[in-house]
């Protein structure tokens, strides 16, 4: 970090800096995630998507439960699963639950995909997590859950203050 922008941080509030800070390791992680991604023809976001299906296989996911835990909009979320439908590493059928939905699995292509970049998505989390111990990550880990949290449910914030 250069010099002005040392004393730009310590000239704003520390919620301020926390957002800045969040932001700038999403965009970080999630660049470096594209260019390890990018030898296996797919995008970070395509890969968390597999990865979550994966782990998520043993119950139905929809697109809506991919919109939920990911916070994306429906032509986000429609787009990416074409693509990955496209070259084949998902599969779209109709829900065996209600027929009004659909649902996503994971192809034995894209089970395969995913074999090939565990151990580039495990550098990129170690890398992320590097230096700290198991509890200071469960910490970090508690702590960004009530930030989370309280953007969720904003009601909450006005009685704590």
């Amino acid at each position: 970090m250069e010099d002005n922008e040392k004393n730009y941080f310590d000239s704003i509030p520390v919620g301020q800096k926390i957002c800045i800070m969040i932001k700038q390791i999403h965009l970080f992680f999630e660049k470096r995630l594209n260019c390890r991604m990018a030898e296996y023809n797919i995008t970070a976001a395509q890969a968390t998507i597999l990865a979550h299906l994966k782990l998520n296989e043993d119950r139905e996911i929809n697109p809506i439960d991919i919109e939920k835990r990911f916070m994306l909009s429906k032509p986000t979320i429609t787009g990416l699963l074409k693509r990955l439908n496209a070259k084949e590493l998902v599969e779209i059928t109709e829900s065996k639950k209600d027929r009004r939905y659909r649902q996503i699995i994971l192809s034995e292509k894209g089970e395969e995909y995913l074999k090939a970049a565990k151990d580039d998505l495990n550098y990129m989390y170690d890398m992320l997590c590097c230096g700290f111990s198991d509890e200071e990550l469960e910490k970090i880990s508690d702590q960004l859950k009530k930030m989370l949290e309280n953007l969720e449910n904003p009601k909450n914030i006005k009685e704590n203050i």
